[in-house]
């Protein structure tokens, strides 16, 4: 990749590294939530939070990809 900085490159790879985090965390909850329906109230509560919170952390790192302030237009 000429004319690419190492330090890009590097920015790159964490964005990327932390968006599949995301997505992986997303689709294991959604797993669990799904194979466990007698989950109690508090532990599918505790989950859906933190399903909420990962997808919240997607819509930021777009909008740092697209250049848009993080705080515009949340969840």
């Amino acid at each position: 990749m000429a004319g690419l900085s190492s330090t890009t490159m590097e920015e790159d790879q964490t964005v990327n590294h932390e968006f599949i985090n995301s997505l992986a965390s997303i689709k294991c909850l959604t797993e669990l939530l799904a194979d466990y329906p007698s989950l109690d109230s508090g532990d599918r509560s505790r989950l859906l939070n933190i399903m909420r919170q990962q997808a919240e952390r997607l819509v930021q790192l777009s909008k740092e990809l697209k250049g848009t302030p993080v705080g515009v237009g949340s969840l």
